[in-house]
């Protein structure tokens, strides 16, 4: 999306969006990050756990 916007020459609207989605990549990184360690920890409970948001559709 920035870079389409800052395409079109919006570039507040580019540097909003570069913003949010540098965001949203530090927090993949966490969940990632989290998700290895809880399935060292307990993969079986884990996947139950992934298992349950994935049927609720929690994302």
């Amino acid at each position: 999306m920035a870079r389409l916007a800052k395409k079109s020459g919006d570039f507040v609207l580019a540097r909003i969006c570069g913003t949010i989605a540098a965001d949203e990549k530090r927090h993949e990184n966490a969940y990632v990050k989290i998700v290895e360690k809880l399935l060292e920890v307990d993969p079986t409970e884990t996947m139950i756990a992934i298992s349950n948001m994935m049927r609720r559709k929690i994302t």
